[in-house]
């Protein structure tokens, strides 16, 4: 990786060594990640449609933490097509891909996450999201994030996370995980052995960093966010949404609140036997 000093000081801190080896040997076979996780696209579409359902067709900003490869900005863009896109990651191999990916609706940028946050102004963005980047951080980090997002965000802006989140019921995620672990043989499926081993040693190293929906909830609700939401839950797998604050009468955000008001909305959830 071609990191100055600061950035890859910043990484090594950031990440796992699992995480790095991994961000060292998948960037040309990121998308391949998907035949793993096979809601994978699922977790996308519903963090993207979350931007779609309260924005529409209207110019924003969005800030996307851990842009890796742009398939989240991707989505985002799909379901958000007038949206500006800040993307944040530390590896800059990833920011470039993503670039090339994304096009001109897309500034990349490589830095350390809460750097990043911390050096923009109040009230700059519209939505932040994130995918499959917040459960590597350590427990503080995490918390310090949210409320970096909390910051940044304009009133009644989102905050969408899909991500590796741990089910509360231990029993649960234990199962989850063994079911995780043997799909990761797809890899080897695919003349792959090395990212089969990568991704299992991931795996495995995050369970003494796992990521609770306990924790989470709390992180969001300490950072001052309302309307803590759980939308969807597929294997380890959860997608949060949380609101910086009630919406005034007649705002499209109150408009989105009340429509699952009278859908009398619960989370979806899906165990990896029904995928």
């Amino acid at each position: 990786m071609h990191l100055g000093p600061l950035a890859e000081h910043s990484f090594r801190n950031e990440y796992s060594a699992s995480m790095i080896n991994l961000k060292g040997i998948i960037l040309e076979d990121y998308d391949i990640f998907r035949l793993a996780v096979p809601h994978h696209d699922a977790l996308q579409a519903t963090l993207a449609k979350e931007i779609g359902n309260l924005f529409g067709n209207k110019k924003i900003r969005v800030l996307d933490l851990g842009v890796g490869t742009g398939l989240t900005s991707r989505a985002v863009l799909k379901y958000a097509p007038n949206t500006e896109i800040i993307g944040v990651d530390l590896d800059v191999k990833m920011t470039a891909r993503a670039s090339t990916n994304i096009g001109t609706s897309l500034t990349a940028v490589a830095e350390d996450l809460n750097t990043y946050l911390v050096s923009e102004k109040p009230e700059s963005f519209d939505a932040v999201v994130s995918a499959f980047t917040i459960h590597n951080l350590s427990a503080d980090k995490r918390e310090k994030i949210c409320k970096e997002v909390f910051r940044v965000l304009k009133p009644g802006g989102i905050f969408v996370n899909a991500d590796k989140i741990a089910n509360n019921k231990t029993s649960v995620h234990k199962m989850e995980l063994s079911r995780q672990l043997e799909q990761f043989s797809v890899f080897k499926l695919q003349g792959r052995p090395d990212l089969e081993t990568g991704w299992t040693t991931h795996y495995l190293e995050d369970e003494e960093n796992k990521l609770l929906e306990t924790e989470w909830e709390s992180d969001l609700q300490s950072a001052m966010f309302t309307q803590v939401e759980k939308i969807l839950r597929i294997g380890m797998e959860a997608v949060y949404v949380a609101r910086k604050k009630d919406a005034a009468p007649g705002d499209p955000l109150e408009k989105v609140g009340l429509c699952r008001m009278r859908r009398k909305r619960r989370y979806s959830t899906v165990s990896s036997t029904e995928k």
